[in-house]
């Protein structure tokens, strides 16, 4: 009998697919070898200390440094922003983010945005939108060290709203040119007077900061029919005045006749989410006050959104830009967010 082949081959317990090979059993170079098959959950390292059920080789522990999210039965579950699926790719997880979790009880609904031709915000989702607001604003409300952890999260001060405004005042004339004759001159006046107390009004609103949307509008608030609210686009986070967000959705969202009827009652069930989230020390007059020294933001953001879009200009844009810009003077005149902002100035 050979001793060759009485001896037993050898590697005979290597994984072939490693190696891929061809009928003939050679190696080919066409195929990329395959990855190792994955360990079962109980043979995973760090399953003694993470457990069965993670997996993790060390057990997660707070970090007292950073400021942490509060939980899902604190804060509402639709304005936490989309987490994209790890399996998607980077065009996949682009539209994800257009594309937000609702909560548990709304899924299998259609939400839709409210800003439709010919259709009009009523007062439950307004009020639904404010309290939505406030489950972002409370838990945050002037919480030291929000930056602790997160470099990324801006927070904008005085300097750097003065500098908004004279971006704001070069970029208002081009767009008076656009609209100029669709705009009234009362509203161009008040832009105007806007963009000259600019400088008052950064000084104004760095006081009280909590974290912030920064770009809460309609356009940007999904609604189902049972008035729950999913927030989206959340590339304009940073901390800041609250009263900008509050204001910025009040001034464009609703039309004048309609927010001078009902902007007290939402003024107060915003008020009344924030004192429910542990906000005690805030009345309801600094509240609405607040509300009328945010207005600004409403101007700031639809003239520099208009100046500075990437996008081609559509009449659907243009009216769009157009109402937002006519609520937003209206609502500065008659809070007298100016003569406020003269006050204080003096």
């Amino acid at each position: 009998m050979d001793d060759r082949r009485a001896a037993p081959r050898r590697h005979q317990h290597q994984d072939r697919r490693a190696t891929p090979r061809t009928r003939r059993g050679r190696p080919t170079q066409l195929q990329p070898p395959l990855p190792p098959r994955r360990p079962s959950r109980q043979h995973r390292p760090g399953t003694l200390l993470g457990g069965p059920q993670t997996g993790r080789r060390h057990p997660r522990r707070p970090r007292p440094d950073r400021p942490r999210l509060p939980q899902r039965g604190r804060l509402l579950h639709q304005i936490r922003p989309p987490r994209p699926d790890p399996g998607t790719t980077l065009l996949e997880r682009r539209h994800q983010h257009r594309r937000p979790q609702l909560h548990p009880g709304t899924r299998g609904r259609t939400p839709s945005t409210a800003r439709r031709p010919g259709r009009r915000l009523r007062h439950p989702q307004a009020e639904a939108a404010l309290r939505n607001l406030a489950g972002l604003h409370g838990p945050f409300w002037n919480k030291p060290g929000l930056t602790n952890g997160a470099d990324w999260l801006r927070q904008t001060d005085e300097a750097g709203l003065s500098f908004l405004g004279e971006i704001l005042t070069a970029a208002t004339e081009p767009f008076l040119d656009r609209f100029q004759d669709r705009l009234s001159p009362t509203d161009t006046d008040t832009l105007h007077r806007t963009a000259d107390h600019f400088a008052q009004w950064g000084r104004q609103v760095c006081g009280r900061h909590t974290l912030i949307h920064g770009d809460y509008r309609l356009d940007n608030l999904l609604f189902t029919e049972s008035h729950e609210v999913t927030a989206i686009d959340w590339q304009s986070l940073e901390i800041g005045f609250p009263g900008r967000d509050v204001a910025y959705f009040l001034a464009t969202a609703l039309p004048p006749t309609l927010r001078r009827a009902q902007e007290k009652n939402l003024v107060r069930a915003y008020h009344e989410q924030l004192t429910q989230m542990g906000v005690d020390d805030y009345p309801l007059d600094d509240c609405f006050h607040d509300y009328r020294l945010g207005t600004p933001q409403a101007p700031l953001l639809t003239v520099l959104g208009s100046a500075y879009a990437t996008n081609e200009p559509t009449e659907n844009s243009d009216r769009m830009l157009l109402s937002m810009i006519k609520n937003a003077c209206a609502a500065i005149r008659d809070l007298g967010t100016l003569d406020l902002l003269g006050s204080h100035a003096r």
